[in-house]
């Protein structure tokens, strides 16, 4: 199995990636205002897909009340991690150094 670490702009532009590479295979609209895709059924090859989203960067502060005091930051992009038996090329790949998600 080869675990691919991906960075896409949204979650959108990461299900149109992944059925264009085979990796979902049927996929709907979560809203009626066709706004957010989900992934339905993945390819047999595709062990598993992990939307892991937006990755906190600097998390957040609060003050002794509970209130936000500083905002977290968020690296850029929004990541998916998939596993696959599949051979599949992807431009948008990352190697990070201290992962937040892995596959046991």
């Amino acid at each position: 199995m080869k675990v691919h670490k991906l960075k896409y702009t949204d979650k959108n532009a990461a299900i149109d990636d992944l059925i264009d590479k085979g990796v979902v295979t049927s996929w709907a609209f979560t809203d009626d205002e066709e706004t957010e895709k989900v992934a339905k059924t993945y390819s047999p090859e595709t062990a598993a897909v992990v939307y892991i989203g937006r990755i906190v960067d600097t998390p957040a502060t609060f003050t002794d009340e509970g209130e936000i005091d500083t905002e977290a930051t968020f690296l850029d992009g929004y990541h998916v991690d998939i596993m696959t038996s599949a051979t599949i090329e992807f431009d948008n790949e990352e190697q990070p150094t201290n992962p937040v998600h892995t596959f046991a």
